[in-house]
């Protein structure tokens, strides 16, 4: 008999009573979600399902004397019969039975809703600003994977730094005209502080991204292979999109591709069949 689970408007399924059990010991499945068996019929609670069959007791069958009817499923006019389609190692009829290889906690909210062409495609055409706006929106997600994680803070600091930086350009400007000479001193003074906020911003922007990086590899270690591993080849492109002023089209696009296969497996009830 094979089980349908209902959540949140989404039918996930189906399920065996074994893959039950499986998705209860990992924290998929919670005791309370009601299962309802395939074809219809009355649901149950996936720990009343994953409760082991009764094992029924059986009397060793008369042995047939001579003369005598055969028992009963022993011949072709008998109650019992063998299954047409027999259970192997490989299935049932043939068909494989799939080994889940990797897991999500049930517990997991759903990462940010929205392909990474889309986060592409909107990218290229606001100048990177939407990647940067959507970089914050993937960290928020991952603080919540992760309570310690400081993407947020990194990647909100440009926002107080660039407008400190366009402050000091413009005031040095007027300054410059007010004072009517040393327009050049004035502005030489004024690019010192304007460069090292342009720095701050550009490292707090490249920090916030290893950051996210960090915090996905240690929260998703036990996902089995679902781990999010953005590996040190995404540190190198971080930095060459900083220096290629691509690092809000390049990163966030590269994250969200990964959390789209969070999506995937989440949809499949937090498992992915091998």
């Amino acid at each position: 008999m094979m089980y349908f689970l209902n959540r949140g408007g989404t039918r996930y399924g189906p399920y065996t009573p074994d893959d039950v059990r499986r998705y209860l010991a990992s924290g998929n499945i919670a005791p309370e979600d009601r299962l309802e068996p395939e074809g219809g019929g009355a649901s149950l609670t996936a720990a009343e399902l994953a409760q082991p069959p009764a094992t029924p007791s059986f009397q060793a069958s008369p042995q047939a004397s001579p003369g005598s009817a055969a028992p009963l499923g022993t011949g072709a006019a008998g109650g019992l019969h063998p299954a047409s389609q027999p259970i192997s190692a490989s299935g049932f009829g043939g068909y494989p039975m799939h080994t889940m290889t990797s897991s999500i906690p049930a517990q997991v909210p759903p990462p940010p809703g929205m392909d990474w062409w889309l986060v592409l495609i909107l990218s290229i055409c606001t100048c990177t600003l939407f990647g940067y706006i959507w970089s914050i929106v993937q960290s928020r997600w991952v603080k919540k994977l992760d309570p310690g994680s400081r993407a947020t803070l990194y990647l909100l600091l440009p926002l107080l730094l660039i407008p400190a930086v366009i402050a000091i350009a413009i005031g040095g400007g007027i300054a410059g005209e007010v004072a009517g000479r040393g327009e050049e001193v004035i502005g030489g003074l004024m690019a010192i502080p304007v460069l090292v906020l342009s720095l701050g911003a550009a490292i707090a922007s490249i920090a916030g991204f290893i950051s996210m990086s960090s915090s996905l590899s240690e929260a998703t270690a036990h996902w089995g292979a679902a781990r999010i591993d953005l590996g040190g080849i995404f540190t190198v492109f971080v930095v060459i999109g900083w220096l290629t002023n691509l690092l809000f089209l390049i990163a966030p696009v590269w994250i969200q591709y990964r959390l789209d296969e969070v999506r995937r497996l989440q949809a499949w009830g937090g498992a992915r069949p091998r």
